[in-house]
């Protein structure tokens, strides 16, 4: 497996750190390609965007996965998601990974149309500090 970039910044957010972690002890062997903090210049929805990680797993899929590592995770009464202290948003995080998806598509279909008709792309959001219920 590889990791693109190698290493994450001093500042990166420790569920980011944790589950690069996890892929380097425990994909050691695979052929997969993790690219992490990938910038997406066209975003569908936005100026500009980052996916948090982009798995690819050469001839099934690739995977995008937003990363939170917030403490507590609330939908409001009005339908806004409270992640830890942050300000709550109307977007959820799952909405966020789903641009993301559709911007890579996006960017698939014009440098290489026959792959991105033909590779399935999905995306999950891994809350890394709250238990699953």
């Amino acid at each position: 497996m590889k990791i693109i970039p190698p290493t994450y910044d001093r500042d990166t957010p420790p569920g980011e750190k944790r589950l690069f972690e996890i892929f380097e002890k425990t994909l050691a062997g695979e052929s997969w390609i993790v690219l992490h903090s990938l910038g997406i210049a066209n975003h569908v929805t936005q100026l500009e965007g980052e996916a948090d990680f982009v798995v690819i797993i050469p001839q099934v899929a690739i995977l995008v996965i937003e990363v939170k590592s917030h403490l507590s995770v609330k939908i409001t009464d009005e339908g806004y998601w409270k992640l830890g202290n942050d300000e709550p948003k109307r977007r959820s995080p799952f909405r966020q990974a789903r641009g993301q998806v559709h911007s890579i598509r996006q960017f698939l279909r014009k440098v290489m149309p026959i792959a991105a008709s033909s590779v399935p792309i999905f995306s999950t959001v891994w809350f890394t500090e709250i238990p699953a219920k």
